[in-house]
């Protein structure tokens, strides 16, 4: 074996990993030096003589087993993002090992009657509130993993997490699978509202698969949400919705029914273990809701007006039955898009894709910057050409802007000048209802409104449509008058 890359130091741009020197045979080498370091790390805590103190307990943990996430941070994210049968069988072997080393961790009874007695004095420790949060979290981790159990009531729940380590790994394999052998195959005259990237990617995934010529959709979630957002093959979309939402669901060897079934079981006796009735009132222990009673009245509260919503928007889409992924509604007609762009990028591909579907229609685009990216002025440049795009442009102000230091912060007024300086009518609003009275007497039949924000931004989504709404009515009722 090559080697071992996890085993040296960095010197790449930003520390990020040497991918092209990374194998998978490096790996289980790597995790296994990874959990036998922190096992050291944790055991040197535990046979200190001197007493427990946030420094050498709280801080000690938080600086053990940095070969581990390390190894860990890469190998998960090669294994979700490009895996192979290699990384999948490593995956398969090393789920419960991994878990087995965590419990081994969080089942040790010396670290834990560390943890406790600072836990017990931390009134007493001057510590910072991030310090305190910090004790407060690893005792309730401890305790929700089982610290305060028997013996033997331990051995079942490491036996009950390696189970589960094992049941997730291979329940999110076949939902890889599925994702990877599926595909929607199509000919250029099923592309009708797709933009350019889509179509492009499209005809590689087809290339790949050996069908040249035409075009072809997988289930992979790069795939999947621009087919939903764009195209205009309600059937189409349908056969792609339906393909993606039951993954894992198709029978077969990658029919993760079973596995689903054991998951439940083994849930329920983990949180029974615990004292818990059932593995929700576990879960929501720890949580704001608390309990599944609270949950459900939640849910309730939102039900019923959610039901109206879906009510309301099908009948100003009769025979729409599978509306594209981003569209929130239908304003005289004014179609109102509202993706969740996060970088100049995507609102540059949003706005071009938009002026593919709907030719020679007056484009709006309404920013919030809410990100943290576009709320400084890191990419003005790029985001200036992005908004550029549209006929007219609305920008807001910086949402929570006093969080971003000043020397980075995005100015949304500076953004409106340099638009308007190279051509483009560009305006600044302060926040939603202002925006809502600036542009909606302005709104005509056939203009698309994209929203560009990652956030509820002031209720817009819906101000705006009543607005729309109650002008059309006034319109409505002055023609009426008018002809009487």
């Amino acid at each position: 074996m090559s080697e071992n890359p996890f085993f040296e130091d960095w010197i790449t741009p930003f520390g990020v990993p040497p991918f092209d020197r990374i194998r998978a045979e490096h790996f289980p080498a790597a995790f296994d030096r990874g959990m036998q370091e922190q096992i050291t790390e944790i055991n040197v805590i535990t046979d200190s003589a001197a007493s427990a103190s946030f420094a050498n307990t709280i801080e000690a943990i938080e600086r053990s087993g940095r070969l581990l996430d390390r190894v860990s941070r890469v190998f998960f994210n090669l294994a979700a993002s490009n895996t192979d049968d290699v990384l999948e069988a490593i995956a398969r072997d090393y789920a419960p090992r991994l878990a087995q080393h965590q419990m081994r961790i969080v089942l040790d009874a010396k670290l834990f009657e560390r943890i406790a007695d600072l836990h017990a004095r931390r009134a007493s420790l001057e510590l910072d509130p991030d310090q305190l949060r910090l004790v407060e979290r690893y005792y309730l981790r401890f305790i929700r993993s089982g610290a305060m159990l028997t013996t033997e009531k331990k051995q079942r729940m490491t036996e009950i997490s390696e189970q589960l380590a094992s049941l997730h790994t291979l329940f999110g394999q076949n939902v890889l699978h599925d994702e990877r052998d599926w595909q929607l195959v199509l000919d250029g005259t099923d592309l009708d509202g797709l933009p350019p990237f889509a179509r492009a990617a499209a005809a590689q995934a087809a290339e790949e698969r050996g069908i040249s010529g035409r075009f072809a959709v997988t289930l992979s979630r790069s795939a999947v949400e621009p087919f939903l957002t764009f195209s205009s093959r309600r059937d189409l979309r349908r056969e792609l919705w339906q393909a993606w939402t039951a993954r894992g669901a198709c029978g077969g060897a990658a029919d993760n029914a079973p596995i689903i079934s054991k998951i439940v079981a083994l849930r329920g006796e983990q949180a029974r273990l615990l004292g818990y009735e059932t593995f929700a009132d576990y879960r929501l222990d720890d949580t704001m809701a608390k309990t599944g009673g609270a949950v459900e009245g939640l849910l309730l509260q939102v039900w019923e007006p959610a039901k109206q919503k879906a009510r309301d928007e099908r009948a100003a889409h009769p025979g729409s039955g599978w509306p594209t992924r981003m569209g929130r509604a239908l304003l005289r007609p004014c179609p109102l898009w509202s993706p969740t762009p996060r970088m100049p990028t995507a609102i540059a591909e949003t706005l071009k894709a938009l002026r593919t579907r709907y030719k020679n229609r007056r484009l709006w685009a309404i920013l919030e910057p809410r990100s943290n990216t576009l709320r400084r002025n890191v990419f003005f440049k790029e985001l200036t050409a992005s908004l550029a795009l549209a006929d007219e442009i609305v920008v807001a102000s910086v949402f929570k802007a006093e969080a971003i230091p000043e020397g980075e912060r995005l100015s949304s007024s500076e953004l409106v000048k340099e638009l308007n300086r190279r051509k483009h009518p560009a305006r600044e609003c302060n926040d939603a209802d202002a925006i809502v009275d600036s542009i909606a007497p302005e709104l005509r039949d056939g203009d698309v409104v994209a929203i560009l924000s990652n956030g509820g931004f002031g209720g817009i989504y819906e101000k705006l449509p009543a607005r729309l709404k109650s002008l059309a009515e006034r319109q409505s009722s002055k023609e009426a008058t008018a002809q009487a």
